[in-house]
């Protein structure tokens, strides 16, 4: 029986792990490792996580890593309204500083697990709060001032050989060089055969199950007659487009369209884009003719969503909008970048800040901000690196830069 690794940093924890979860999910596959445990301080990489563990047999434990009055203390879910907790908590750390009396409103789902210097400030605020430990020093400080402890040590990367290439993010992330000195723990998956502590992470891991979550949407209502509404506007605006003179080809195509947006349930979704997009046009903002897919559906034609006619170009509107394969409507919207916080705070205001969020996207260091970035922790001449990346064109990745000869040869001759 091997313990439980249950303080796992990912990829989503920025400069601070280098671990994708595709290669953790890997890793527990090879090494016999049914159960896992994040504890990433944002929820980035949460249904990623869970959806994979789940697709591999791999019991996912949800935890998030949180700061409150300068104490550390991880925050498990239960269930998965403890991961709805978490989620809020996350939220309100975000717009306020959070505090233990707001946490306390979701004690019912979730798992505290903290240092044992803190234990007695907060066991009054937790049903269920466990002490952490990675030493054995730290273990009897915890079974000194409870019982209920756990083996918890912390893990940013694979194997130890790979702490020399951890401490490089490390330095660029503090701006820091090779010859500084920088502190940071050596966090890899361990060999402990050490019964009490494996015993520690299952008995943890027995109190948390989370389940598939469910993907189901929860669009904001536009108003109690959306249905008619919608019909109503998209009629009036394509008979305004085609001058009050509308084929029948195109009366069919509307038909169909608004049956299908009416089934799938996406009535109000169109209307909020609908709305959002006069705004901008009534302050003077400048809107794009539209873009990708939602160029396909007459109905964003109609509206004035956008200014592409489908039929006139012959797009399938299934392209956009399909069926028989349920996704929510990605309609691309080009704002004038000056006053585009004017609609976001539009939206905000309207539909409410806590149903309006920004999506965000992640990417990997290329090549050339690598080169630049571990060039100046090793010291390198910033003339040696400018030319290094004058050579790189398009390369997404070092294996595409080995066909590149130039940075090649240039890469050898100052390697002699």
């Amino acid at each position: 029986m091997k313990y439980i690794p249950l303080n796992i940093k990912t990829e989503y924890e920025l400069m601070n792990s280098l671990i994708k979860i595709d290669d953790l999910i890997l890793y527990a596959k090879n090494n016999n490792i049914n159960t896992l445990g994040i504890t990433d301080s944002n929820m980035f990489g949460v249904i990623e996580f869970v959806s994979k563990c789940k697709k591999n047999n791999i019991k996912p434990i949800v935890g998030i890593e949180i700061i409150i009055d300068n104490k550390k203390i991880y925050l498990y879910a239960k269930n998965n309204d403890g991961y709805t907790s978490l989620c809020k908590i996350v939220t309100e750390k975000h717009l306020n500083e959070i505090s233990i009396e707001y946490i306390k409103k979701y004690n019912d789902n979730l798992i505290c697990v903290c240092n044992y210097k803190d234990y007695n400030l907060l066991k009054e605020s937790f049903y269920e709060i466990f002490v952490y430990y990675s030493s054995e020093e730290e273990k009897k400080n915890a079974l000194i001032v409870t019982k209920d402890v756990l083996y918890f040590p912390l893990i940013n990367y694979f194997n130890e050989s790979d702490s020399k290439y951890f401490k490089y993010i490390r330095l660029i992330d503090e701006s820091k060089t090779i010859n500084d000195e920088i502190e940071f723990y050596k966090g890899y998956f361990l060999n402990n055969n050490n019964l009490f502590d494996i015993k520690t992470t299952h008995e943890f891991s027995a109190l948390i199950n989370i389940v598939s979550f469910n993907s189901s949407f929860h669009i904001p209502i536009y108003n109690d007659k959306s249905k008619e509404y919608l019909r109503a506007l998209s009629k009036k605006g394509l008979e305004k487009r085609l001058n009050n003179n509308v084929p029948d080809i195109y009366k069919k195509r509307l038909t169909y369209e608004l049956s299908i947006i009416e089934n799938m349930n996406y009535v109000d979704y169109f209307l909020i884009v609908y709305d959002f997009i006069l705004f901008a046009k009534k302050r003077g903002i400048l809107v794009g003719p539209g873009r990708g897919s939602g160029a396909a559906s007459l109905v964003n034609y109609a509206l004035g969503i956008i200014n592409v006619d489908p039929l006139k170009y012959d797009l399938i509107f299934e392209r956009f909008l399909n069926p028989d394969r349920i996704s929510m409507p990605d309609i691309d919207i080009d704002f004038d970048s000056a006053k585009r916080e004017e609609v976001i705070e539009y939206v905000s205001n309207k539909y409410g800040k806590k149903n309006t969020a920004r999506i965000i996207s992640f990417n990997t260091l290329l090549p050339k901000q690598v080169i630049r970035d571990v060039g100046k922790v090793l010291m390198y001449e910033s003339l040696l690196i400018d030319r290094l990346c004058k050579t790189i064109k398009d390369e997404k990745d070092f294996d595409a830069l080995k066909e590149n000869k130039d940075f090649m040869n240039l890469t050898y001759r100052n390697n002699d």
